[in-house]
């Protein structure tokens, strides 16, 4: 399935980092976990795009 994520390349870490961290506290929310809002599909693919995340972070760092 395809997920309309922010585009990592176009956000600073920063934002992105603040997009992720609001959406998983929206995703594993009490609400939205008993109501079963979000598919284990749409939190896997949270979590790579989490990894992507990191992988920018950490080549952005090494390179200052």
């Amino acid at each position: 399935m395809n997920f309309q994520f922010p585009n990592i390349d176009e956000m600073k870490i920063e934002d992105a980092i603040v997009w992720y961290l609001k959406e998983t506290n929206k995703v594993f929310s009490t609400k939205n976990r008993i109501a079963g809002t979000f598919s284990d599909e749409y939190k896997q693919a949270l979590l790579q795009w989490k990894l992507e995340l990191y992988r920018k972070a950490l080549a952005e760092r090494n390179s200052r």
